[in-house]
């Protein structure tokens, strides 16, 4: 089925569902619940004209992308379309920048309890930025190693994007002047997806002759969502609700926030603290209150009505993006644990590997944060490697959080990922 084809669907028959009447005006009651009946869902179904002008206006191919969770083929479409695909990139560079910073602080501490960092690497002056965003630390420390040095005490006082002129035509330097002048607006981020699977970096292993360390990017997720919240913030709001809330994470009910909605289907996050099984029950109570509406809509209407409640899949997605906003939530809170019990049950499972209308970008990458901080470093990876085609810029992260997998189980299982 072609693209226009398929929207054009979703324009006409979902007025069919039954619980509207095609005209806009409301219909008999049909037993849906009453909260749920006032979100964006069903005002989709209630104005399938009002839907389909929504989608030209923004662009529909761009439309079509957000709804499939390709955030970086939608920020081709104009007004709401655009500025949501970047504010919805902004917050999986997030979740990637917050995974990166502990990745590489956990690899300076591994390393410390080893007896300290490689001879001749600069790895503490990355670990200073991952920790510190980037931002000078104070004066230089004198750092008396022969080889990393003199790099590293005269970069130290200095922000890691204003490289010392000595330093600018190295990778490294070079790679910090398209920090600043992506941070400045003045590059396009593609330069910096680009460059950002290349190592920063390469050192001579001093205890392996012959063997190189490649070192990658710390900054560069912080980096790519300080540039698309700057994206974002530069295209006017929209004016229309359904703009800001079609495909969302949220319900769109008017005059409630979605805490109160989840009150009302009787949904109640657990406090902070409180143990994965609590964060499960919260997720199997939400899925009592969609599921039941779901199989409501279900039987309404015709059997080409329903075939295209099935295609959009409204419901499922909204499931899934709740439980990834959640999950990110709870990251945020350091509740790892409920982050991980959250995603993994958003995670749509006859498509582990993959960016669907269910898996979002965002939901793989709080899956490796969460599998990461739960102890389990190898499925993170494996959380990553689905992102791996669609961005190849997680390949940096990719590679350092291998690294430090291959550090903690030195003597284990088998020798490091130096090559």
């Amino acid at each position: 089925m072609g693209r226009s084809t398929w929207w054009r669907r979703a324009a006409v028959l979902l007025c069919a569902l039954g619980s509207f009447s095609c005209d806009g005006q409301e219909a008999r009651s049909s037993g849906v619940d009453a909260t749920l009946a006032m979100g964006w869902i069903m005002r989709v179904v209630q104005a399938p004209d009002t839907f389909s002008t929504t989608v030209d206006r923004g662009g529909r191919d761009a439309w079509i992308a957000f709804h499939r969770n390709d955030f970086l083929g939608a920020t081709t479409g104009d007004g709401a379309v655009a500025r949501r695909a970047w504010g919805e990139l902004a917050v999986f560079y997030d979740v990637l920048a917050d995974l990166s910073r502990v990745t590489w602080v956990r690899l300076g501490d591994t390393w410390a309890a080893r007896g300290g960092p490689p001879r001749g690497s600069v790895l503490p002056l990355l670990v200073g930025w991952a920790q510190n965003d980037g931002e000078a630390r104070g004066a230089a420390t004198g750092v008396d190693d022969p080889v990393a040095g003199p790099l590293m005490n005269a970069w130290s006082g200095r922000p890691a994007w204003d490289p010392p002129e000595t330093f600018r035509t190295l990778p490294l330097g070079q790679r910090m002047l398209l920090h600043a002048q992506i941070r400045a607006g003045g590059a396009d981020l593609q330069a910096l997806r680009s460059a950002g699977g290349q190592p920063i970096h390469v050192e001579v292993v001093a205890e392996k002759p012959g063997l190189n360390r490649a070192l990658f990017d710390p900054l560069l997720y912080l980096t790519l969502k300080l540039r698309a919240d700057a994206e974002a913030a530069a295209i006017t709001p929209p004016v229309d609700p359904l703009e800001t809330q079609l495909f969302s994470a949220g319900f769109g009910v008017p005059a409630q926030d979605d805490t109160s909605v989840l009150a009302a289907l009787g949904v109640a996050l657990p406090a902070a603290g409180a143990p994965a099984e609590s964060c499960r029950n919260a997720a199997r109570s939400l899925d009592t209150a969609l599921d039941g509406w779901r199989a409501e809509l279900g039987s309404l209407g015709d059997p080409a009505s329903r075939a295209l409640l099935d295609e959009l899949r409204l419901v499922e997605g909204l499931r899934a993006r709740l439980l990834t906003r959640w999950a990110v939530s709870a990251l945020d809170a350091d509740q790892p644990a409920c982050a991980l019990a959250y995603a993994e049950l958003a995670l749509d499972h006859e498509h582990p590997r993959e960016v669907t209308p269910i898996n979002s970008p965002t939901l793989f990458a709080a899956l490796a944060s969460a599998r990461m901080r739960t102890g389990n470093v190898r499925l993170a990876l494996d959380a990553l490697e689905a992102l791996a085609s669609s961005f190849p810029e997680v390949l940096a992260l990719d590679e350092t959080l291998g690294d430090l997998s291959v550090l903690q189980n030195l003597g284990k299982s088998g020798d490091s990922r130096e090559n």
